[in-house]
């Protein structure tokens, strides 16, 4: 008895994370103006201690270009971009429901 117990609230707990890990849209757009090419671009749950994989592959993303992203989670996020030129600019614990645009300008990223 206390094993069902125990399996049904540990099953509780796995579809309650991942209900609220669909409780808002939490896609967003990359957009560059920073008048120089994104050749790497980064985002992770600021939970965790690694960057995670590069997202831009092998194209860059010219200026005032754009591309749209999904986050896996609800969640805070942190961001990492490198221009062309070598400069990098992170922007951290971002809450990934409360914004549509992650914006790289000429030395920082804004969001909105």
């Amino acid at each position: 008895m206390v094993r069902r117990f125990v399996a049904a609230s540990i099953i509780n707990l796995i579809l309650c994370n991942v209900v609220y890990a669909q409780n808002c849209d939490t896609r967003f757009t990359l957009r560059n103006n920073s008048g120089v090419a994104l050749k790497e671009f980064y985002y992770a749950p600021s939970r965790g201690n690694s960057w995670g994989p590069e997202r831009l592959g092998s194209r860059m993303l010219e200026p005032g270009n754009s591309i749209t992203y999904t986050a896996r989670f609800s969640e805070n996020y942190d961001f990492s971009v490198v221009r062309r030129n070598g400069a990098r600019s992170e922007r951290r614990n971002i809450d990934i429901c409360r914004i549509t645009e992650v914006i790289v300008n000429v030395d920082n990223i804004s969001v909105r």
